[in-house]
């Protein structure tokens, strides 16, 4: 893994590159509409529908931050594979500069000043170096909130507690070589809600998480191959039969009843996946002690 640039270094390059990334929107923003004009005068009612300038400039720009945060969260997120959002960079969503009293983008939009000539305004007042501080503020601290989400979402999922100290929970329950937690499920019309397969298509990034950091194996797979069958389980079939084996090959299988899904692991991996969850979560488990 290589390191990012220096801080001089960063300010110069991300210099350059916004500004020709946010010229370049520009004018084609500029040669798209005239070209509308153009062709408006052979065909009526041609419209490319574009966005309002302030708008364009704004979705230029977090297109342009999005793709510098990915390389920040490669190099960062570690085993939590999780990725930085133009959003979490408070202060800079966008290129508009801060104004107290009228909107700053007041005179492009009323044609007071041009595009063009209000995008080097704004590229001359943009806080390069206040940008570069955000994203390693939020970077520096990228995995650790990571794992932190993770574990806390599983710890919901599989009813082992919750962000309240209510006493919410249960303990995982063993049964002969089996050990398993339960997941509420809800039906409407007879049928798996479509939350239902999404959530646990979720949730394999964040066993995968897991998966990194506790040393286990086919936790995600399982959650990817119970989101599966529950999506394709069509409205017409009605749900499972009582006691069906979903993911019934992988180290994180499920088995179906009517208001709930028993959750399956081996006790070796819920041992496991139990000591990541107390390592990284921040929620209260069911004997109400605060995860470290």
């Amino acid at each position: 893994m290589t390191d990012l640039l220096s801080d001089a270094d960063l300010y110069n390059t991300y210099t350059k590159e916004l500004s020709a990334h946010m010229r370049a929107a520009v004018k084609a923003y500029l040669d798209f509409e005239q070209a509308e004009k153009e062709v408006s005068v052979f065909f009526s009612g041609v419209s490319a529908r574009l966005p309002r300038r302030d708008t364009a400039l704004t979705e230029a720009y977090r297109h342009w931050l999005k793709g510098i945060l990915r390389g920040w969260s490669f190099q960062y997120n570690g085993a939590s594979g999780k990725m930085l959002s133009v959003d979490d960079i408070d202060g800079f969503t966008t290129i508009h500069p801060e104004r107290e009293g009228r909107d700053p983008t007041y005179d492009m939009r009323c044609g007071h000043v041009l595009m063009d000539e209000y995008l080097e305004s704004c590229l001359k007042e943009f806080d390069f170096e206040g940008l570069i501080n955000k994203i390693e503020q939020e970077a520096k601290g990228l995995e650790s909130a990571g794992l932190e989400e993770s574990a806390n979402r599983i710890i919901s999922a599989l009813s082992l507690g919750s962000q309240f100290d209510n006493g919410y929970g249960a303990a995982p329950t063993k049964q002969g070589k089996i050990v398993f937690c339960r997941h509420s499920i809800y039906m409407s019309f007879d049928s798996y809600s479509s939350d239902l397969w999404r959530k646990w298509a979720e949730l394999a990034g964040d066993f995968e998480s897991a998966e990194r950091e506790a040393g286990g194996h086919g936790w995600a797979e399982g959650c990817r191959q119970i989101s599966t069958a529950l999506r394709d389980r069509k409205m017409m079939d009605g749900p499972f039969e009582s006691r069906t084996l979903l993911a019934g090959d992988c180290a994180l299988s499920a088995q179906v009843f009517k208001d709930h899904l028993k959750i399956r692991f081996s006790p070796e991996d819920m041992a496991s996946l139990m000591a990541f969850l107390r390592l990284h979560g921040t929620y209260y488990f069911w004997d109400s002690k605060v995860v470290a």
